[in-house]
């Protein structure tokens, strides 16, 4: 199933420059991330989209099983477990066809959210440097008098 309208204002020359995607259900997308492709855009986040909930996902170390590829003596990855995902910031998960079973996670849809959370600790870290500036200079100022 190919997404035809993700198309219609692209040449195939413009198709090797945007990434493809493959849902679960089989459907074809080219990923849109211009203004032009968007609708009711807004910068205050739904509680779906809360990334504050992303501090709690456990990050792990894990070795693939023998089944897909791996076993005992095969590389160890850090990451994150999809149920872990799911459970932890679910609009970053992704389901089997049926939705009974919590398959992988998506970094893209998790991505903008990690992003949020360092803006905000970002803004937080400026106003704690001027803080401090502020008190020294208060300290400063009355050890002198």
């Amino acid at each position: 199933i190919i997404n035809t309208r993700a198309y219609e204002e692209l040449s195939f020359a413009d198709l090797s420059k945007r990434a493809l995607y493959v849902g679960s259900d089989g459907t074809i997308s080219a990923a849109s991330s211009s203004r032009r492709y968007k609708q009711d855009i807004t910068y205050d986040l739904s509680d779906y989209f809360n990334p504050y909930s992303i501090y709690d996902l456990p990050v792990c170390q894990y070795r693939y099983n023998k089944k897909n590829g791996g076993g005992d003596n095969s590389p160890l990855y850090i990451g994150f477990i999809a149920e872990d995902v799911a459970r932890y910031y679910p609009p970053a998960a992704r389901w089997n066809k049926e939705h009974t079973e919590v398959d992988t996670w998506e970094m893209s849809d998790m991505f903008p959210a990690v992003v949020k959370l360092v803006q905000e600790q970002h803004q937080d870290i400026e106003s704690l440097k001027e803080e401090i500036k502020n008190l020294k200079e208060t300290i400063a100022n009355s050890e002198v008098s």
